[in-house]
Parts: structure tokens; sequence; C-alpha cells
């Protein structure tokens, strides 16, 4: 196989390297290359045994990203913890409601709905509360139940009024 010496990016004689090798070592369509009986160094894409090994490969997509200036808000708390602890402690629907709504918070940060993440945040913290408040109302009313009931817990005895 024939060896080819190729022009580097940084404008020096590099080589000799194989025809099949040469992408390896990043020769592009427009690096200027040269061998033995070529009269002067060429672009490697009009050399025509070298023509197949670059049409042959997909052409090279650089990413392009939106250069944005602001830097990207915090992400919202969520509030799982709360959640979780109203779930068990307190009120169990509305917890969960607390739970759905705190686990969607970081996807949607992540997948960059900021907007629609604080919200979601927001609920969560409300039907957190929520569950504690239900839970703190129900034990409030239980217990002035059963003190109003009459029944005395010591001795399993109850007491009428």
């Amino acid at each position: 196989m024939e060896q080819y010496y190729y022009i580097d990016n940084a404008g020096l004689q590099q080589g000799p390297v194989e025809a099949d090798r040469l992408v390896a070592f990043g020769v592009r369509p427009e690096t200027l290359v040269w061998k033995q009986g070529m009269p002067q160094w060429a672009p490697a894409s009009q050399v025509p045994e070298l023509a197949d090994l670059f049409y042959a490969q997909p052409p090279q997509v650089e990413e392009v990203r939106p250069a944005s200036d602001e830097p990207k808000p915090a992400a919202p708390e969520t509030y799982l913890i709360w959640a979780i602890l109203a779930t068990i402690c307190c009120c169990m629907p509305f917890g969960v409601i607390s739970i759905v709504y705190a686990s969607r918070v970081n996807s949607l940060y992540n997948s960059g709905y900021y907007d629609e993440a604080l919200v979601s945040s927001r609920r969560a913290r409300n039907w957190a509360l929520a569950s504690f408040v239900c839970g703190l109302v129900s034990t409030i009313f239980y217990t002035v139940f059963v003190l109003s009931s009459g029944y005395i817990g010591a001795g399993g005895d109850y007491v009428g009024l």
C-alpha cells in the first residue's frame, strides 16, 4: 500500500502513513498530502486513490448549542422529605399527592422546564402542609372525643357522664 506524507494542523510535515490510516491520524479532505511520484502537495480529496476514504464516512456534525448569557436558575426545593413525613405521620392521601408533585420537580428542572418545576415544587409544599394540618386537626378532634367520652385508660373502666 502507498505511503503518504501530510501537513498537520500546526503546519508540520508528518508521515509516512499508509493510505488507509490517514483518517485515523486526523487527515481531512482539505489536508495537504504528498506521496512519492506526485509533482506537488494536494488536498487529500483531490487525490483519486484517497477520495473514497473521505466520502465513505458520514460527515462530522458539530453540536451547536445556543449561547446563553443568563446563568441557569437554581433548582427549586423538592419538599420530598416533608412529603414522605406527612404521608407517614399525618394524612396519607394528601401526603401521597405531595410525593407525586415532589418527585416531578427534578425531572422537570433537568428537562429545562424551570417554571413547571417551580409550580410542582409549590404544589408539593402546599399538599404537605395540608397533610400536616389535616393530621393535627384529626389528632385534636380525636383527643377531645376520647376525653369527653369519659373513658379512663388506666384500668380500662368506662365512666359514663
